[in-house]
């Protein structure tokens, strides 16, 4: 990681995927040599790590595979599957010599594995009670492992949490973890976007990161991650216009449903649409569902499909 002039690493509970590309997509818009590690993957493996916006050649990304084999077998050191993503990712920057790597935390921050790489500015998104098996029952548990992913002596920002008690949580994680060179609170005006935030918090690292933040704006607006408010036309699925959106806990989604009910208004009709809804194994699911069927009263579907995830 030290053949990497700037790693920007971000953690938070909902948005930081779409900070990471929005991010890695202003990056490379000022002509820095980008990779973007993130998490989960929508179709293939190798989505997890673009270079300059493109997921990795699977040739790539095998050989890559190849050389963390090689030399897991020589240590006697067996990588977890997201270990070995998270490698595969610094082999490939290293190998094609990238100015700049963006990576997105898996899960929580402190006991993450992104948090043993080194990094040149630390920010954290918005936090709501999500994996609290894992990461603690309450917000500033969860703050606290999330804003661990702090630095020494390099910058800080964090999403205002709008309570003094996750604030202060964060404060003693950060400083266990650094301390940071400062910690920043990012202000964000309420029912703004997820693609608004972003932005907002794009344009406070790319100020810490001395990059020209003017056209974040224009790239909040391109920018298309999948798997996330992504349309698919007619043209392409042999029927109906179909709208892709996942990976989303329950604060997550309710913060998104106006604007998929929005998007949906936009471009295709609402009278006799479906849905198609599954998901992994969730701690509160009757919350996730509540979120989903208030959202969707307005214009309810005329048909409801689930599905069980593979696997």
């Amino acid at each position: 990681e030290h053949q990497v002039p700037t790693v920007v690493h971000v953690a938070g509970s909902n948005g930081k995927g779409s900070v990471c590309a929005l991010l890695a997509a202003l990056s490379q818009r000022l002509g820095h040599r980008t990779l973007l590690f993130t998490s989960p993957h929508v179709a293939r493996i190798e989505e997890r790590v673009r270079l300059d916006g493109r997921p990795m050649q699977a040739t790539e990304f095998d050989e890559a595979i190849g050389r963390l084999r090689t030399a897991s077998a020589r240590i006697g050191v067996r990588p977890t599957f997201f270990e070995a993503t998270l490698l595969v990712s610094w082999i490939l920057a290293a190998k094609h010599r990238v100015d700049v790597v963006v990576q997105e935390t898996g899960l929580g921050g402190r006991l993450d594995a992104t948090r043993a790489t080194r990094a040149d500015l630390a920010l954290v998104t918005s936090v709501s009670l999500e994996h609290a098996s894992i990461l603690g029952g309450t917000l500033e548990a969860i703050m606290g492992e999330k804003a661990a992913i702090a630095r020494p002596d390099v910058p800080l920002l964090i999403r205002d949490p709008e309570d003094a008690s996750v604030l202060d949580a964060a404060q003693r994680a950060a400083n266990r973890a650094g301390p940071p060179a400062e910690l920043v609170v990012v202000p964000v005006p309420a029912n703004c976007s997820v693609w608004t935030e972003a932005r907002l918090l794009c344009a406070e690292a790319a100020q810490h990161l001395g990059w020209d933040a003017g056209e974040l704006e224009d790239l909040a607006d391109r920018v298309r991650w999948p798997g996330r408010r992504q349309w698919i036309q007619p043209e392409h699925t042999g029927g109906a216009a179909v709208l892709v959106d996942a990976a989303h806990n329950p604060s997550g989604l309710r913060r998104v449903m106006p604007e998929l009910v929005q998007s949906m208004r936009n471009e295709a009709n609402l009278e006799g649409w479906s849905l198609v809804f599954g998901c992994t194994e969730q701690e509160d699911l009757d919350l996730l569902l509540s979120v989903l069927l208030e959202g969707m009263e307005p214009h309810p579907p005329s048909r409801i499909l689930l599905v069980a995830p593979e696997g």
